[in-house]
């Protein structure tokens, strides 16, 4: 761990394959464009800097998230789209141009309703990544002077 801020902390850790899909990606900064990564994480457990740690999600939470930010648009989309199609006779324009209209409109819908709703999210605690516990603790002071 790098350093620590109240119940923040940044992590130096190595970039992988599963960062490019992350939504906290925005969060981490990779230092000189390389592997390495400083990750802010929740600190819950009082870590010190020096201190090698685990973090992680809680998957519970990153499975709602993921739904509202991937299937839900894709529902609102289908939805609109059956919608315009039903209702196309009644602005007098096609089935195919009232699915499309309906569908896009939907859609549009479901992209403001993500915008305002993944600003809920990131202000919550629980969506952020936290120190799950303390793998190795680092040598204090304390001790080094007794050594």
């Amino acid at each position: 761990m790098v350093r620590t801020l109240n119940n923040l902390a940044w992590v130096k850790t190595q970039r992988s394959s599963a960062c490019e899909s992350c939504g906290s990606r925005d969060a981490c900064q990779g230092s000189g464009g390389g592997k390495e990564m400083e990750v802010e994480v929740l600190n819950s457990i009082g870590a010190i800097s020096g201190d090698r740690v685990q973090i992680g999600f809680d998957t519970g939470k990153l499975m709602g998230i993921s739904f509202f930010l991937y299937i839900f648009p894709i529902i609102l989309l289908i939805v609109g789209a059956v919608l315009g199609q039903k209702f196309s006779s009644s602005f007098h324009i096609s089935e195919a141009a009232g699915s499309a209209l309906g569908g896009f409109g939907f859609f549009g819908l479901a992209f403001l309703i993500v915008r305002w709703g993944s600003g809920a999210f990131l202000k919550k605690n629980e969506y952020q990544p936290k120190i799950s516990k303390i793998v190795h603790k680092a040598a204090s002071a304390d001790s080094a002077l007794r050594d």
